[in-house]
């Protein structure tokens, strides 16, 4: 998992290091939480058309994934990363965690910067599987969550 991590960060910085002056307005941040975000975490956006961007972000875990505009502000996402996270009902620290994909439909008040709010449809099943198994964990929620985010 470390290994990802450090995948993903470095994918981060080269993206954000690459990109010319004149293409600077392409990439943007998010901070935010949920599962456009890696948990909570920070997201970096790069826009490949008018109407598609991709994304990779990192914070409790690790997300990876492809945003499409269907108007300026209304948006389909599909991403691959962190969703769940289990700890034991007897501890605070994170135990295990689980990837997944996750599909939503999400609004955003200005692509250039602003709040963002996704509903997100989550596949939990490897983490409900294995909550199941092992005594002493639980999974909250069902599979549709929200995503909130600021765009910057």
């Amino acid at each position: 998992m470390k290994k990802i991590a450090t995948v993903i960060g470095a994918s981060i910085l080269l993206a954000a290091g690459s990109v010319s002056a004149e293409e600077l307005e392409t990439v943007t941040y998010e901070l935010g939480m949920g599962a456009n975000h890696a948990g909570i975490g920070v997201v970096v956006n790069y826009a490949t058309s008018d109407d598609v961007e991709l994304f990779v972000g990192a914070g409790l875990g690790y997300v990876a994934g492809m945003k499409y505009y269907l108007s300026e502000n209304m948006r389909l996402s599909v991403n691959y990363g962190t969703n769940a996270i289990l700890t034991n009902s007897s501890a605070t620290s994170v135990d295990k965690k689980f990837e997944g994909v996750n599909v939503g439909v999400g609004y955003i008040s200005n692509r250039n910067g602003g709040w963002s709010a996704d509903l997100m449809y989550i596949d939990t099943s490897k983490a409900k599987t294995w909550a199941d198994a092992n005594s002493g964990y639980t999974l909250s929620g069902g599979k549709v969550k929200l995503a909130f985010g600021y765009r910057f």
